[in-house]
């Protein structure tokens, strides 16, 4: 009788592969959780030179023609150095996932007056059910890679009897 089997795993390559299976488990959670946050909308703009610049206002808009709102609580100060301009950003967290808004970003001068620039228009995302999806079917399939005999084939090398006969 021939018989073949695996052999049992370590007790390190088994405290290894339930570390390995535990990282695994918190990044899933992680990226899970992750898929369903509250949306947001990063507004990104930039200056060549900004001479005579105090600084700026965002206000954000739910239709094209539609009246605007301040988004951000006090000036976004100018940059230190203003023959060099800079690059800007500020994120936008009252937003609702798959609804689209339109930004203007006003640059006020040091003497009063106001230039506008936009509208920018932007659909607020969220992580979805694709990821969510993607996630489960890895999850799955590390599931099923760690401990295949928990759907029931087996997972075991077979084994090979050979009759004698005399």
């Amino acid at each position: 009788m021939i018989q073949g089997g695996s052999t049992p795993l370590s007790r390190y390559a088994r405290i290894a592969l339930w570390l390995v299976l535990g990282l695994a488990f918190v990044g899933l959670a992680y990226q899970t959780f992750a898929a369903f946050r509250t949306p947001t909308v990063e507004i990104k703009w930039s200056t060549g030179s900004e001479v005579g610049t105090a600084g700026f206002n965002l206000y954000r808009a739910e239709d094209p023609q539609g009246q605007t709102e301040k988004i951000n609580d006090a000036l976004i100060p100018g940059a230190p150095d203003p023959l060099r301009g800079a690059d800007y950003s500020y994120t936008d967290e009252n937003v609702v996932a798959g609804a689209t808004y339109y930004y203007l970003v006003e640059e006020i001068e040091t003497d009063g007056s106001v230039n506008q620039h936009g509208p920018i228009v932007v659909t607020a995302q969220s992580g979805g059910w694709l990821q969510v999806l993607a996630l489960a079917v890895l999850a799955g399939a590390v599931l099923v890679v760690l401990f295949p005999g928990a759907l029931g084939r087996g997972g075991q090398s077979k084994q090979s009897t050979e009759a004698e006969t005399d």
